[in-house]
């Protein structure tokens, strides 16, 4: 049986899936955007922050769909950020409030994962704010 986007429901895993992927995509931009002599260290951090993030997210949301009807809804805004920092900032602190959803999968391995791109984004603030 197919589905459409339309069918898609918007849930605690579809909202953390935009959530990453839209992390993915507003650290790529920040990535290109970093100028200046001491852009280097943040250009390099936030480079590989939304290369693991791009990573981490499909083995976590691929790890959530054991049922065979459930698909991802693409609804949710881009979020940029007005710094690199503040955007990995957001992520760490959304990835937190909607892994405590009861909605969301609560198995061990799905959190762990989870705390991989929580881990991820402390190395990158820790990178941002005193390699930065």
């Amino acid at each position: 049986m197919r589905f459409s986007v339309e069918q898609a429901q918007t849930d605690a895993v579809s909202q953390m899936a935009m959530l990453l992927l839209n992390g993915v995509t507003a650290g790529h931009v920040h990535h290109w955007n970093t100028i200046g002599s001491e852009a280097y260290a943040q250009h390099k951090a936030i480079g590989e922050f939304y290369e693991g993030l791009d990573e981490l997210a499909d083995s976590l949301i691929e790890g959530c769909l054991l049922d065979k009807s459930k698909r991802i809804s693409a609804q949710g805004a881009l979020f940029l950020g007005e710094t690199p920092l503040a955007l990995v900032q957001y992520v760490y602190d959304q990835v937190a409030e909607l892994r405590k959803n009861p909605a969301f999968p609560q198995a061990s391995e799905i959190q762990n994962a989870v705390d991989e791109i929580q881990m991820l984004c402390r190395h990158t603030i820790n990178k941002l704010v005193r390699l930065g």
